[in-house]
């Protein structure tokens, strides 16, 4: 599985040292040895059809320049991220390349003025969404992770969701699917082990400012106290945890390949509601479909875009292929007339409100400011019989 790692930073910053796609080289060989790693390098040239052959997923990297991703000289690397989201592949960002996404995208970003965060990201907890969202599966809530930034997403992107935060940097992680873009991105480095970032910080231009931090972090690996004072244990810096959100991202790259069982499920609450739905994704009447927030943090998979899933009858025999190709989250009194009309179900935005709103009554509760997830999807194939 070919995964293409855009690197960052310009030639002559990777010339001297700084930066480097290692980290993620050396994190994909322990977590996914069928990755076939290849690196651009979009400051050196424009990346060309040869760049994208047989791409299955695409990473962007953290930055060590003195700009962010807002200024003009980050365009080399923004038209490497419209080019990833144009083949509607699927996007991993860390640290700048999260930061880039929200530029690209139509967000902002900024000096943090909690200045900089380096050693662990500490204290990270989930959103509601977060805590329902593939990105996180195994990972428990208030972690510390490896992190080095200066800059922050300060506004996100419409239609971006946001996953994690914590007192320092409200944004932490994010993903949008929508437009055609599949994108997840965080802003501390999954990819990073602890010991990396000590060597970063132990760096002479630091000045030797956070040489107790740097002896902690090195010492945190095997000492359990040192790693108390960073945030951390011995355990949650084996690679499967502090890679994590990489981990379930390869996995979300092979879902989108085919490379896994499809996730079944049923429209509605009853036999009958049930086969009218069918009907209405059968006659075009019916691309979108909608969800409480709640159904996905119980264990119920949630979509993911570019996903196949399966539709089934009451009885659990399959019945459609779809393709997901948009999911927003918002509250219930924010969906739009739009989506409302998609789900093929009302006529009008008040119909579907008055219907969802005795859905929801009866399957756990309605609220106006519930969360819900709202998914349009194609239709790929019908299975019923000729």
């Amino acid at each position: 599985m070919k995964i293409l790692i855009i690197e960052s930073d310009p030639p002559d910053r990777l010339a001297e040292g700084a930066g480097g796609a290692q980290p993620f080289v050396d994190t994909f060989a322990r977590i996914a040895p069928d990755v076939e790693p290849c690196i651009a390098e979009p400051y050196a040239r424009p990346l060309t059809d040869e760049d994208w052959r047989d791409v299955a997923g695409v990473v962007f990297r953290g930055s060590g320049v003195e700009w962010n991703t807002a200024d003009a000289r980050a365009e080399p690397l923004a038209r490497a991220m419209r080019q990833s989201f144009d083949r509607a592949l699927p996007v991993w960002g860390s640290c700048n390349g999260m930061q880039l996404a929200a530029c690209v995208l139509g967000g902002a970003v900024g000096v943090s003025p909690n200045g900089f965060e380096g050693g662990l990201a500490r204290d990270l907890t989930f959103t509601d969404a977060g805590a329902a969202h593939p990105m996180f599966a195994g990972r428990e809530d208030c972690f510390a992770v490896p992190c080095v930034h200066r800059d922050e997403v300060t506004r996100l992107p419409e239609g971006a969701c946001l996953l994690a935060g914590n007192d320092h940097s409200g944004v932490q992680a994010f993903f949008y699917a929508r437009d055609g873009v599949d994108f997840w991105g965080s802003q501390y480095h999954p990819e990073y082990s602890v010991a990396h970032v000590a060597d970063m910080l132990r760096a002479p231009r630091h000045g030797g400012r956070y040489a107790d931090l740097v002896e902690d972090l090195s010492a945190s690996g095997h000492d359990a106290q040192a790693a108390i004072r960073v945030g951390t244990t011995p355990e949650a810096q084996a690679v499967e945890m502090r890679a994590r959100e990489l981990v379930n991202w390869l996995a979300h790259v092979r879902r989108r390949r085919g490379q896994s069982d499809p996730v079944t499920f049923r429209f509605g609450d009853n036999p009958q509601l049930c086969d009218e739905l069918l009907a209405l994704v059968r006659s075009g009447a019916k691309r979108a479909t909608c969800a409480a927030l709640r159904y996905f943090s119980a264990g119920e998979p949630m979509p993911e875009m570019g996903r196949h899933d399966i539709a089934t009858d009451w009885d659990g025999v399959p019945q459609l292929v779809i393709r997901t190709s948009e999911i927003v989250i918002c509250r219930f009194d924010e969906v739009t007339e739009a989506f409302a009309l998609a789900e093929g179900e009302a006529d009008s935005l008040e119909g579907w409100r008055a219907d969802h709103q005795r859905y929801f009554a009866r399957n756990g509760g309605w609220d106006p400011a519930m969360l819900v997830v709202c998914e349009r999807f194609d239709l790929v194939e019908d299975l019923r019989p000729r």
